[in-house]
């Protein structure tokens, strides 16, 4: 009877790790427009592959908190593993402009339906940014590429327009929350 436990603990435990993966982003500057999809408890690893100076910074208002230190040095690594589900953003604090990214992190399995049915147009804006969603959405903010807010707003709409015609040129990161989801958009502003 032990050894049948122990075996059944082994094969547990070993398809536990199988359902885990690494996924690798080179780190660098120009590395922009970094979007990847992940499950959760999936390990992200940032490699340095260039001499410069980078970090690894998620969103202030991130619901799963990552911060590297400052590194300098080709081959330098950070890595996180994302444990909670939902939309991340980061950035390089010293070249937000040309380093940062999206992760995705997905319930191993299952499709996201309301994310794919939701539309955000035009992108890129240069005035006015359409979202249309097939259920209502509860909040949105808008931040742009060094972290800052520069809108956020409760709204319990279907449908939202958003006069973008006095931002600044460049991109921003929209993010909307709707039955307890947070899911991140970019935006690019004309």
């Amino acid at each position: 009877m032990k050894k049948i436990t122990l075996f059944l603990i082994a094969l547990v435990t070993s398809f536990s790790f199988l359902a885990q993966d690494t996924s690798e982003i080179l780190w660098k500057i120009g590395a922009s427009d970094i979007d990847l999809t992940i499950h959760q408890g999936d390990t992200v690893i940032w490699t340095w592959s260039d001499s410069g100076e980078h970090n690894v910074l998620s969103f202030p208002d991130s619901e799963e908190f990552f911060k590297s230190n400052d590194m300098t040095g080709l081959g330098e690594t950070f890595s996180h593993k994302f444990t909670k589900i939902g939309d991340f953003s980061f950035r390089c604090t010293f070249h937000p402009q040309t380093m940062f990214g999206t992760i995705h992190v997905r319930v191993l399995g299952i499709e996201d339906e309301e994310r794919k049915k939701l539309s955000i147009y035009p992108n890129p804006v240069f005035n006015h940014l359409n979202i249309s969603s097939p259920i209502k959405i509860e909040k949105i903010s808008i931040t742009n590429v060094s972290g800052r807010k520069v809108l956020e707003r409760s709204i319990h709409a279907d449908k939202i327009n958003i006069d973008m015609s006095n931002y600044r040129n460049g991109m921003y990161f929209i993010q909307i929350e709707s039955n307890a989801k947070k899911h991140t958009y970019r935006i690019i502003k004309k």
